[in-house]
């Protein structure tokens, strides 16, 4: 009886280890399948982070904004200057995600590669240029806290944020007068510029990878990202991590 009992839990700790060694194989066969495209936009978005932060601690301390304020005040700037970035920045990736999808795997690395690598400058000078502008908007509101003192924190931290955000994200339009015509003329945000030449920087791309031997070959593909085979749908994982 004991030795049955011996040899029945020996079964029962083998089909559980087996179990789980199996469960262990499926998620690493899952990960290992599961498709990835890598622009450089995490890198920049955490690079972008870091530089916000450090702007944002020593613009206010030099500008003197409130001590009360200057925690809060670069939490919140540096998340609202992400997340506008981020969707305004969404359609490019989600374009991207699908131009990438529609490739036969040959043709994946090399179009990925080479958009990567026409990112990678347009990435570095948008930290600096963002990181810059930030810090004459901390300026700013730093006036603007100073010659109100009467309002509450959170309505400061409001306005402060709206000239940040409107500094960024916003085209500024500006009216002069020649030999008596008004005539209007307007600047681009420079978010609005960083976006173009990413779009220019992906379309050359494109253009140039279509004249290379061998180069872009797309499966075709309709409205709905499935191809003649029913295997490429609007659900695929890269095309999801876009839209977040």
């Amino acid at each position: 009886m004991k030795q049955c009992c011996l040899i029945a839990r020996f079964i029962a700790g083998w089909l559980c280890a087996f179990r789980l060694e199996s469960a262990k194989a499926s998620r690493f066969r899952t990960s290992a399948q599961k498709p990835k495209l890598e622009l450089g936009f995490s890198g920049f978005t955490k690079n972008l982070t870091a530089s916000l932060t450090a702007e944002v601690n020593s613009s206010a301390v030099k500008f003197k904004v409130p001590e009360r304020l200057r925690q809060n005040l670069t939490a919140e700037v540096v998340a609202a200057v992400n997340k506008q970035l981020g969707e305004q920045l969404k359609p490019l990736k989600q374009s991207i995600a699908k131009t990438w999808v529609q490739m036969q795997e040959g043709s994946r690395d090399k179009y990925a590669n080479a958009v990567k690598n026409g990112f990678e400058p347009l990435f570095a000078n948008a930290a600096a240029s963002i990181t810059l502008h930030v810090g004459i908007g901390i300026r700013r509101a730093a006036d603007l806290i100073s010659e109100q003192p009467e309002k509450k924190d959170a309505e400061l931290l409001a306005e402060t944020l709206k000239v940040v955000e409107d500094d960024l994200f916003q085209q500024h339009c500006h009216t002069s007068e020649k030999k008596g015509k008004k005539e209007q003329f307007c600047i681009s945000s420079p978010v609005t510029g960083f976006y173009g030449r990413l779009h220019d920087a992906e379309e050359l791309v494109g253009m140039s990878l279509k004249f290379e031997p061998g180069g872009l070959v797309f499966v075709q593909v309709d409205h709905n990202h499935k191809t003649k085979t029913g295997n490429m749908k609007a659900t695929h994982p890269v095309l999801q991590a876009a839209k977040k």
